[in-house]
């Protein structure tokens, strides 16, 4: 189906798609040179139109089918493109889905129009890449290349180079929003998978204020940190009163305390020991006291002899 197109305010062609329901709208910002096509934008629409909610989907400028050239972009114009398609084609606070760099131009969207924003959903959200990842991990000679012809292009996994221009980095400098606390004043839901090559967060010292979430799902992390007991503490820092936390680790129930020891190095010592070479300690009965030193209210649930038995052999 052919895209309705918005023209901004500088001239710009902006392809969307747009779905009409009722309640809260749902506007879903797609990654680094992604278009509006994407799976999880697909996916989005449809369940929105199963459920009969308002939904958007559009392509930055120089992506997809919007006018403008990608090499020419930055995170600035993609901004404006979301301020813009947010501005004119929704009605009161929307949900902002952002997948990658829309995670970024989400809390962009956050500090700039926070009145018309219920929540934000990050899937693998990477605010700041240009810097922290992008030109971080760039050596001497491709930042003079940059510097002497204003482009360098790097790999994609996903199919041709990327042109990464001197504006697109000056730029994203310009626009950097990790670098002090967020004050968000509504509903932030992250979903980041641990084996994400490219966007990282140090879980010692989480980028966000206190009492930022509702909550926090911690899945087979705690066993790979440095010091679980500080990224314990970081968790329950973040955690707004009265929110709630899932927080799965292996465990060993018949010894009663965790066992990790830093001079175990050795691959095959850690598989004997912690039973996987990449941990760094088997928890054992005394992983909810750790929980509660750190903050946490502990519930210890026995769900496994609670469910049907049916399901356990089918999904463990």
């Amino acid at each position: 189906m052919k895209p309705e197109i918005l023209i901004t305010g500088q001239g710009r062609k902006i392809a969307y798609h747009q779905t009409k329901g009722e309640g809260a709208g749902i506007v879903f910002l797609g990654g680094f040179s992604s278009d509006m096509d994407g799976s999880k934008a697909i996916h989005m629409e449809h369940w929105a139109k199963k459920r009969g909610r308002p939904f958007i989907r559009f392509d930055y400028s120089g992506h997809g089918q919007s006018s403008e050239k990608f090499i020419d972009g930055s995170i600035g114009d993609w901004a404006e493109d979301t301020f813009e398609i947010i501005s004119h084609l929704t009605s009161g606070p929307q949900i902002l889905v952002g997948s990658s760099m829309g995670g970024w131009i989400a809390l962009l969207m956050a500090k700039r129009i926070p009145n018309n924003i219920l929540g934000i959903v990050g899937i693998a959200a990477a605010p700041d890449f240009t810097e922290d990842i992008i030109w971080n991990r760039m050596d001497d000679m491709m930042r003079a290349t940059l510097t002497r012809s204003n482009v360098v292009y790097i790999q994609n996994d996903y199919g041709d180079p990327y042109p990464i221009t001197k504006k697109l980095i000056e730029d994203g400098r310009n626009n950097l929003v990790m670098r002090d606390p967020l004050n968000l004043s509504f509903p932030v839901r992250l979903f980041h998978g641990t084996a994400d090559a490219d966007v990282k967060m140090d879980v010692h010292d989480i980028p966000f204020e206190e009492n930022s979430f509702d909550v926090v799902i911690c899945n087979h992390v705690l066993e790979h940190v440095d010091d679980s007991n500080k990224v314990m503490r970081e968790f329950y820092r973040v955690m707004k009163p009265g929110g709630w936390g899932i927080f799965q680790v292996p465990i060993d129930n018949n010894n009663p305390n965790t066992i990790e020891d830093k001079s175990v190095t050795d691959p095959n010592d850690r598989e004997r020991l912690y039973w996987q070479s990449d941990h760094l300690r088997l928890f054992g009965r005394d992983y909810g006291d750790r929980l509660s030193k750190a903050g946490f209210k502990v519930t210890e649930s026995d769900y496994i002899n609670e469910i049907d038995p049916k399901l356990v052999e089918r999904y463990a």
